[in-house]
């Protein structure tokens, strides 16, 4: 299972909390668009994150509208 977060405050918060290690060996893939990993994980220690197994995915203009319609879901 791939778990793709819509923001990076998950990560943070498990690094934080010093369970990042422990949400990494977990049978799920973590997952982030890349743009999210250029805007706010690549100074807040990216390279670890990466070096854990996070993957840093792209998102085509057809994911994003996908993205948008889910959001746009939600908030009903």
């Amino acid at each position: 299972m791939t778990i793709l977060g819509s923001d990076t405050s998950v990560l943070i918060d498990l690094e934080r909390g010093e369970l990042i290690g422990c949400a990494f060996k977990l049978s799920a893939t973590f997952a982030v668009p890349d743009v999210l990993y250029e805007r706010e994980l690549r100074e807040y220690g990216g390279e670890e994150f990466l070096r854990l197994g996070l993957r840093v995915e792209s998102l085509d203009g057809e994911g994003v509208a996908m993205a948008m319609r889910h959001r746009q879901a939600q908030r009903q």
